[in-house]
């Protein structure tokens, strides 16, 4: 009775992963696919350039026209879509409201993601036979070929001289 309990739970658990894995936002969109979006539909009100009356009521620092501007109002983007409520001219069409939307449920994403904070300062150090080691002080950047085995996040490397 117990092994049939087990084998129900980690159908049940499969199941659900599959659920999980078919709902989660695909996330192949960068902002270099992104970007004419927002600078056709978002920035003509919502720029870092405009000021005053040229920004036709859109809340000053609310700045659509670069990726970090975009990334700090991500939430507000967000509701404002879901709701219809942007742009408020109406127009967008449901395919380029969902793609935007699964892009900003996947944080956003740039062609490449910033150095980590602290690489002006980074230490220096010679290519570890473990990749995993790497990541116990801060910032790094290597020197040699730095082999890594499977996935492996590392989140204090700053750059690689040698072969990655």
């Amino acid at each position: 009775m117990a092994r049939i309990r087990s084998e129900a739970l980690a159908l049940l658990l499969v199941a659900c992963g599959r659920e999980l894995e078919a709902s989660a936002p695909a996330c192949g969109d960068t902002w270099e696919e992104m970007e004419p979006f927002f600078l056709s539909w978002c920035a003509s009100c919502h720029s870092s350039e405009l000021t005053g009356d040229l920004r036709y009521g859109a809340p000053t620092g609310v700045d659509l026209d670069t990726l970090e501007g975009v990334r700090a109002s991500s939430d507000r983007v967000r509701a404002m879509l879901e709701a219809g409520a942007m742009p408020p001219a109406g127009g967008l069409g449901e395919a380029e409201r969902d793609a935007t939307l699964a892009w900003l449920a996947c944080g956003a994403p740039g062609l490449t993601e910033p150095a980590p904070a602290g690489c002006a300062a980074a230490e220096t150090v010679q290519a570890p036979s473990d990749a995993g080691d790497l990541c116990t002080g801060g910032p790094v950047v290597v020197e040699g070929d730095l082999r890594v085995a499977g996935e492996l996040r590392l989140p204090c490397l700053c750059e690689v001289h040698g072969d990655l």
